[in-house]
């Protein structure tokens, strides 16, 4: 996976994201919404086939690269915390 930033300011920030599909982006965008601090969150794509997945994200007050950057945190730890209870009652 690659990452492009074409947008980075005080309040808003846009990437795009090579290699990837909605899978990873759709359920940063809903933590992202969860988030008091942020305003706006929505990944598109231009074209279905032809053009890649971006996301963008606008905040009130914080750097949206921080706030990113701790939804990604946060969703680290509900996969790990899903994994390991999975793991629990898949064992013998």
């Amino acid at each position: 996976m690659k990452i492009k930033v074409l947008k980075d300011r005080a309040k808003e920030m846009e990437i795009e994201v090579e290699s990837e599909s909605e899978n990873l982006l759709n359920p940063l965008k809903e933590k992202l919404l969860e988030m008091d601090e942020v305003v706006y969150a929505e990944y598109y794509k231009e074209h279905p086939l032809l053009s890649n997945p971006k996301i963008y994200v606008k905040t009130k007050k914080e750097r949206p690269r921080e706030v990113i950057k701790r939804a990604l945190r946060e969703l680290y730890e509900e996969v790990k915390s899903f994994r390991e209870q999975v793991e629990k009652v898949a064992s013998p």
